[in-house]
């Protein structure tokens, strides 16, 4: 600012001197106002410089970069005074809409799917495009680790070493950064890692995440979860959320975390935590959190009935532990409006529990040993979302899901696959008509392709199926894809079916693909790689998983090769498990970077 006001002072010296302005003087006292923070007086001056040049000076164009850049300041200052609003980062979205820069639609997109319930399909099919958006673009908007939200990095990935460098990145971003997650990989370590808790600047986060504290080098494994801990003690009182995962704590070092009367936010999966919860979330310590995930912990019934000293708590997920009956009563008296308590041994008993008491919309209880009558009990709630998967059910659940209220409001449902039970078409007929339904997984349940048809013919809105392991062939892809509604399907899964060669040509002359593709675990081999990969429509995909497919080398030149449509969209294509050999391999890794999936690929998972 002093250089500014200086400067300031001498292009008004000299113009009382001399009388007159000389030729590009606002143009260049247009820096100083910016130093003062007059970025409205630095955009009026160019402006006035702009029009003053003829139309053929070659100075125009820099002129009008310059304005671009300060009003995109202005725009950016707006946005960090006022984080919560989403007009200004609107303003500048479509400001960079009319320059063709692709970030404009991310921002509108974020803006918009941050409003939408999280089963609500117009969010799924948003954040699909963001993801592409992100993949295509993402090396130039920013860095490998960066999470965008509304638009705007949000979070950081830290590496434990090279801390004070990415921090120094980190925080010179605007607007600020809200969250930083911290990660060890594999053959690393340095000393004191949790120093870097220290910088000052970490005050202003307010959301924090170390999962997996401790470094493994040559099979010894050095833990710092404690230390950790111990500098959160008493540090970082504006926290809305945290996260600490896969840690060796005990009870009281956990205790010490809080209380946090403002953390909104709680994960602490991973950590055994049986006989203390009591302790750890006694009255007072956690009045504003909203979201607690405690999975594989350990835990039972006894301890889930401390959570009801958490006013606030909306959304639990309690995977992987011991809970019983009598913890599912427990839990349905809460006031959630999600809760996720698969792997936990509830039965048709907790199943009948949670129907008498739970309020909420979205209950998941995969793998909870759930039976015909339980299902029954759970389809009189009026749920958006409901996850049966793993359960040991017959098709008679399905009817009585058609016929409970839950048909009525379900927008997501996951069944099977059941063990030994085959629900098969019985299914199809039962679930017809449900008329908000729009994602349907039926991993395992043996629908055929007749079946699948039958869906599609029963339920026309209906944007994300998977059929998984139901033994689908190239002719029966050829009766689905020849559905006029599978235009609408957004994302199939057919991994684990008897898709061949022919089905890369099927899918090619499709009207328009699905944007996700999972054809996992199939035989599609060269030949329906290069079918799939060249057709026009492929332009449409955004995710293609190929695991398992018998594609060599060819086939993988093929995918990203100059007659392929799927290069300048896709943002992941997973090749594990075909032998397409290095040289394909670093093609692919070449063409794609980040968005090839393949082992020692700049992206392998």
């Amino acid at each position: 600012r002093g250089t500014g006001h200086f400067g300031l002072r001498m292009f008004a010296a000299l113009e009382a001197m001399l009388g007159r302005e000389l030729p590009r003087w606002r143009r260049y006292r247009s820096d100083f106002r910016v130093m003062v923070g007059d970025v409205e007086g630095g955009i009026a001056d160019l402006e006035w410089d702009l029009a003053t040049l003829p139309r053929n000076d070659g100075d125009r164009p820099y002129v009008v970069r310059a304005i671009a850049k300060l009003a995109d300041a202005r725009i950016l200052a707006d946005i960090v005074t006022n984080p919560e609003d989403d007009a200004p980062r609107l303003v500048l979205a479509d400001m960079l809409t009319e320059r063709g820069d692709p970030r404009g639609e991310m921002i509108v997109a974020l803006c918009r799917s941050s409003k939408l319930d999280d089963d609500d399909p117009e969010r799924e099919s948003l954040l699909v495009r963001v993801n592409q958006l992100l993949a295509v673009h993402g090396r130039t908007w920013g860095k490998k680790g960066y999470a965008y939200w509304r638009g705007f990095v949000h979070g950081v990935v830290v590496r434990w070493p090279t801390y004070a460098e990415q921090l120094d990145e980190a925080f010179a971003l605007s607007p600020p950064i809200q969250e930083l997650r911290f990660q060890a990989y594999k053959n690393e370590r340095m000393k004191d890692p949790t120093r870097a808790l220290d910088d000052p600047r970490l005050d202003k986060i307010t959301e924090l995440e170390f999962s997996s504290p401790r470094f493994e080098v040559d099979g010894e494994v050095i833990r710092f979860e404690r230390e950790v801990v111990r500098r959160l003690a008493g540090r970082f009182p504006n926290l809305r959320k945290l996260a600490i995962r896969d840690a060796e704590l005990t009870i009281d070092e956990v205790r010490s975390i809080g209380p946090r009367p403002k953390l909104e936010t709680l994960d602490l999966g991973h950590i055994s935590l049986r006989g203390g919860l009591p302790a750890i979330f006694g009255a007072t310590r956690f009045d504003a959190l909203r979201e607690l995930k405690l999975d594989h912990c350990g835990i039972d019934d006894d301890d889930v009935a401390a959570l009801a000293t958490l006013p606030a708590l909306t959304k639990l997920e309690v995977g992987n532990n011991a809970i019983g009956a009598r913890g599912a009563l427990a839990l349905a008296r809460l006031p959630l409006r999600y809760l996720q308590v698969e792997d936990n041994a509830i039965g048709d008993e907790g199943a009948s529990a949670l129907a008498a008491c739970f309020k909420g919309v979205r209950l998941h209880v995969a793998g909870a040993g759930i039976g015909n009558p339980g299902v029954s009990a759970l389809a009189d709630l009026e749920l958006s979302s409901l996850d049966l998967g793993r359960n040991a059910y017959d098709a008679s659940a399905a009817r009585a899901i058609a016929r409970g209220r839950v048909a009525k409001t379900l927008r997501k449902l996951v069944l099977g696959p059941c063990g030994d039970q085959k629900l098969s078409g019985e299914i199809v007929h039962a679930l017809a008509g449900m008329p908000r339904l729009w994602m349907l997984l039926l991993r395992g349940c043996a629908i055929d392709a007749d079946g699948a048809v039958a869906l599609l013919d029963g339920i026309p809105q209906l944007r994300v199926l998977t059929l998984g392991h139901c033994a689908i062939d190239d002719a029966g892809l050829a009766k689905i894809v020849a559905h006029p509604a599978f235009a609408q399907i957004d994302t199939l899964e057919l991994d684990h079916n008897a898709l061949g060669p022919d089905a890369g040509a099927i899918l090619a002359r499709c009207p328009q693909l699905p944007r996700t593709l999972y054809l996992n675990n199939n035989h599609l081999g060269d030949a329906g790689a290069r079918a799939l990969a060249e057709a026009p429509v492929a332009s449409r995909v955004v995710e293609l998983l190929l695991v398992n497919n018998g594609i060599t080398e060819e086939g993988a030149r093929a995918l990203v090769g100059e007659s392929s449509q799927l290069v300048g969209a896709i943002s992941r294509l997973c090749l594990h498990e075909n032998e397409i050999g290095e040289a394909a391999a670093a093609l692919c890794n070449e063409k794609l970077g980040p968005r090839f999936c393949y082992p020692g690929s700049a992206r392998t998972g």
